[in-house]
């Protein structure tokens, strides 16, 4: 989909879901009909979004077009031309080509990639001011009247089987995005695909195409890249939060505080999943950096006297041809050793180049734990990291306990991690204080 598809698409979402349904909800609330003026407007506002829509499907259209005319005369004749004669192949700088997209292997079509500037609720139209917090403070005490119109539409949810109360996909959005201002991975380049389906196949390539300079009439030896592909499956963590009524009623920062603590409990889970993850072979967790099969090592690291062993796991990065600015992760009390560190006269250490060149975060979703007192580092270029989400089901709702006058939610990220080229990477262990 292209940049003015989906701009076109966001500008429709705004007419129907703001402009339109303000409207309606203002003369509902005050329990009248539309006015004449009020008609006439609604009219106007659905007629644009019709002819919104009518504009962003002819576009899509024509790149579907595109697309089966391209794939169709690069199998069986000559490459299709642009008006100027030149030819229309996808590469790098392209400006007609979103270079850093995915492609659903399954149906063709490009997904949308969500780096860490780019906001997941104003591409599905999200109204700005939306406050999930709001919504589930208002649960809480049971009470909409503070909520906006989008807010309130987002608590339109369905009851489950054990009594408890699934809120609007809706949230899904804006609790992810405050969840990727939080979790180190994210903000060191990791991408967010949004899932729709438990299930995402993309392609990868697993090694790269070589080429040989050659005289005339000498025959070329074939040589190919081998695709390979990266299979995104949706798995499950939860936690819950505890709410008492009386808090949520007398706290004067009770939003913000609903907000970090579920923010901050899927920014936790993403940190986890990316860097450490589950053991290979278990169908519950995403495998991570940590236990990542082909990933680069640099083991026995002990602990820092230099910056030698993390130039010497930025050397195996850059061996495997990783590309733009490589990241170094790894526990606070690694950089803390690091900082101490002083040269023969007393004096800070300077660092080497390669470790000034690299971003540098730290988090302590790193054990420090492992075997005695040992830890690790995970190096490479972050935004080769994929992680695919799910958005709806994001906040579920349990019933009130009245014993305790308290609502349970329960936090619910049901996610995967994708490393297509793992030997970008290099993972330092056994680094102890």
């Amino acid at each position: 989909m292209s940049d003015q598809a989906i701009e076109l698409r966001e500008k429709r979402a705004k007419l129907i879901n703001v402009d339109a349904r303000g409207i309606l909800d203002k003369a509902d609330a005050e329990k009248r009909q539309l006015s004449a003026e009020e008609k006439s407007r609604f009219d106007r506002i659905m007629a644009d979004a019709a002819s919104i829509k009518q504009d962003y499907e002819r576009r899509e259209k024509l790149q579907a077009e595109e697309r089966e005319l391209l794939t169709t005369n690069r199998a069986d004749g000559p490459t299709p031309q642009r008006p100027g004669g030149e030819d229309y192949r996808p590469r790098r700088g392209d400006p007609n080509v979103d270079s850093s997209s995915f492609i659903d292997v399954r149906t063709g079509e490009p997904l949308p990639v969500f780096g860490r500037d780019k906001a997941l609720s104003e591409h599905y139209g999200v109204p700005r001011g939306f406050r999930f917090g709001r919504v589930l403070l208002a649960r809480a005490l049971n009470s909409p009247r503070f909520l906006t119109d989008c807010e309130r539409r987002a608590m339109e949810g369905q009851t489950d089987t054990g009594g408890g109360f699934m809120l609007s996909a809706m949230m899904g959005a804006g609790v992810i995005d405050l969840a990727r201002s939080k979790s180190v991975a994210v903000r060191a380049g990791a991408k967010i695909v949004p899932m729709e389906s438990a299930e995402l196949i993309l392609a990868k390539i697993d090694t790269d195409p070589t080429i040989d300079w050659v005289g005339e009439n000498v025959q070329l030896s074939e040589t190919a890249p081998v695709f390979g592909s990266v299979r995104l499956q949706a798995r499950t963590a939860r936690c819950y939060i505890p709410i008492s009524s009386e808090l949520a009623a007398d706290s004067a920062n009770a939003l913000n505080a609903l907000e970090m603590a579920a923010s901050g409990a899927i920014a936790l889970a993403l940190d986890k999943a990316v860097l450490f993850g589950g053991t290979v072979g278990n169908a519950n967790e995403p495998i991570g950096l940590r236990r990542l099969d082909n990933v680069n090592e640099v083991t026995s690291v002990g602990t820092p006297s230099d910056y030698q062993k993390f130039a010497d796991a930025m050397y195996q990065c850059r061996l495997n041809n990783a590309p733009g600015q490589l990241s170094v992760i790894a526990h606070p009390r690694t950089f803390n050793t690091l900082d101490k560190l002083e040269d023969t006269v007393g004096q800070p250490l300077q660092p080497l180049p390669s470790w000034n060149e690299a971003a540098k975060f730290d988090t302590t979703s790193i054990s420090i734990v492992e075997g005695t007192n040992e830890s690790f580092a995970i190096v490479g270029p972050m935004d080769q990291v994929i992680i695919g989400v799910r958005l709806n089901a994001t906040i579920l709702e349990g019933p009130l306990e009245a014993s305790k006058y308290q609502r349970q939610f329960a936090v619910v990220l049901r996610a995967d991690v994708a490393v297509p080229r793992p030997k970008f990477f290099t993972r330092m262990l056994g680094i102890t204080a």
